[in-house]
């Protein structure tokens, strides 16, 4: 059998970053985005899982019992009539062409009813809403990415909040091994993945009919979309880690903090105030990590755990508290900005986690309303003119950094209009 070489560039997933003026400029855009946005200011705490685990991916295997769970928390404390839709996308995240019948059986306008009333542990009150699906209104027909939208009742335009989340099939194999970057200069700093995809039962006609896709953390921000293969044969396609591609920062453990609990100070937090009817967290200050040497630590891989260990029930018992960052820095960086960012901002860069600069205290800082829990979280650097944030130049940058990938496969099928997701793997950079 004859490889066929090929060589062609990946396609970044990444986000235009639009600075603005005010936090809630942030949340004025409401044109629909087809990805994780939240778009009304009252919205906090959002998280779409696997029902079967916290901390889990928003997927679920075609043809099962799986359900995903969305919960979030509304601040303004009333009730408010939240619907929801589902959107079946292509692997670029564009809509596909099939109608909303021919990928779910149930309604296209469905109500969330699951609510309730913050407890009285918590001074912020709110108001705590869930939604399990697939459900007897919510049956899938067609494997692939699917946006959910909730938005306001009766107004489907005045969005509320949109997750990415995915079906998938097992139609395919994967073999899977990691390496450590392709060139001199990435050996010790990133992490690569090599690839031999098998799918001897899938009637592939031409091999643009398969799509791969490469997730560290499940993060969207910097995704590799579009990877061609290194070499290709009949059923199989072999990707290697080369010249950048399936390649990226390992990064560092990340950093954390924990409010669980706000009756005394816990791990890396230096004060604990109550203000004008609010709580009040600051963290230790913060220092850069662009050193050589590689620092072991357990992490959540960027995420983080909504936890009250006072409560009993930490979906409404928990409460918000302003929690202050602070990353010592010597001077401003006058063609740059620095974020905060993990899940805990949606992988997102934009106001509400642009940090200032304090020249009295020499540093960046920046607060974030945060309901109490266990985060992970680390500072990136987007310089002006540029689309992808770099962590690097801040948090260094270690080939033996632990991460997690998520390797996606697409297919579209003979003389059809969307692409079907058949396959999933889950991989660990230290247990290869």
């Amino acid at each position: 059998m004859v490889l066929v070489f090929i060589s062609s560039p990946v396609i970044l997933f990444s986000q235009s970053k639009k600075n603005t003026d005010t936090t809630e400029d942030y949340y004025s855009e409401t044109y629909l985005r087809y990805d994780n946005h939240t778009y009304q200011k009252n919205i906090q705490s959002v998280l779409l899982i696997n029902k079967a685990a916290e901390l889990s991916s928003p997927m679920i295997r075609f043809g099962t019992d799986d359900q995903l769970r969305l919960s979030f928390d509304d601040l303004n404390g009333n009730f408010q009539s939240y619907h929801y839709t589902v959107i079946h996308c292509n692997a670029d995240w564009q809509p596909s062409d099939l109608m909303y019948n021919e990928y779910v059986n149930g309604f296209d306008d469905n109500s969330i009813s699951d609510y309730e009333a913050s407890s009285s542990l918590s001074i912020q009150k709110y108001t705590h809403y869930s939604l399990y699906f697939p459900n007897s209104n919510l049956i899938f027909l067609k494997p692939g990415n699917y946006l959910l939208k909730v938005y306001m009742e009766n107004q489907p335009d005045n969005l509320v909040i949109t997750r990415r989340f995915m079906i998938y099939e097992n139609d395919v194999t994967m073999e899977t091994s990691f390496k450590s970057g392709s060139s001199l200069t990435s050996a010790y700093t990133r992490q690569g993945v090599n690839l031999d995809l098998k799918y001897p039962a899938v009637d592939v006609r031409s091999p643009d009919d398969i799509k791969v896709c490469l997730l560290q953390n499940d993060r969207w921000d910097n995704a590799q979309c579009g990877i061609q293969p290194t070499y290709q044969k009949d059923h199989e396609q072999i990707f290697e880690s080369t010249n950048g591609d399936m390649e990226f920062n390992g990064g560092s453990e990340f950093r954390n903090f924990d409010t669980k609990t706000l009756k005394s100070r816990s791990m890396h937090l230096s004060s604990i105030t109550v203000e004008d009817n609010h709580t009040h967290v600051s963290l230790t200050t913060d220092e850069t990590r662009n050193r050589p040497q590689y620092v072991f630590d357990n992490d959540l891989n960027g995420n983080f755990l909504i936890k009250n260990q006072d409560g009993s029930n930490s979906d409404v018992d928990a409460d918000y508290c302003y929690v202050n960052f602070f990353l010592s820095y010597p001077n401003a960086e006058a063609e740059a900005n620095i974020y905060v960012t993990g899940v805990l901002t949606d992988w997102q860069l934009d106001n509400r986690n642009k940090m200032k600069y304090n020249k009295v205290r020499h540093g960046y800082e920046c607060t974030l309303y945060l309901k109490q829990g266990y985060y992970n979280y680390e500072y990136v650097m987007l310089s002006d003119g540029k689309n992808v944030a770099d962590e690097a130049p801040i948090e260094g940058s270690h080939a033996e950094t632990e991460n997690s990938y998520t390797i996606l496969v697409y297919y579209r099928p003979p003389a059809q209009n969307y692409d079907k997701l058949i396959g999933v793997k889950k991989i660990n950079s230290t247990k290869n």
